[in-house]
């Protein structure tokens, strides 16, 4: 086989390949409550500073003192960076209140809007003005 004729072969193998490779999926908000915004206040137990989705696991206590862990989701670190976002904004031990669209259903879960930190910094997501 020719060279011309190899790299025609490689080329009509990787062009399918390229062109048909999944795009990550995405989806949708449509289980957070954005009409009806919940503010929290508690202790950050992880802040994962990650793609597709950012992610907020806070202790808020309950009644009786229980205490529950939301796990909730933010945008992603691009959009967050793009707000003046570090993946030291949100540190592990810290107490903070959090803006969220809460999940439907009434699950502890939801979707971080803007987050107010100790020293009385407000961190936008860009998911609200």
């Amino acid at each position: 086989m020719t060279n011309r004729k190899m790299h025609k072969s490689v080329l009509a193998l990787a062009i399918p390949l390229l062109v048909s490779t999944p795009a990550a999926a995405h989806h949708s908000a449509s289980g957070y409550d954005k009409e009806r915004p919940v503010e929290l206040t508690g202790v950050v137990k992880q802040f994962r500073w990650v793609n597709p989705h950012s992610f907020l696991y806070l202790e808020v206590p309950g009644k009786g003192g229980a205490k529950t862990v939301w796990e909730i989701e933010g945008p992603s670190v691009m959009m967050l960076a793009r707000n003046g976002w570090k993946n030291t904004s949100i540190k592990p031990g810290e107490r903070i209140r959090v803006l969220i669209a809460p999940a439907k259903g009434g699950r502890p879960a939801g979707s971080f809007m803007r987050v107010f930190r100790p020293d009385g910094a407000v961190l936008e997501t860009g998911r609200i003005k």
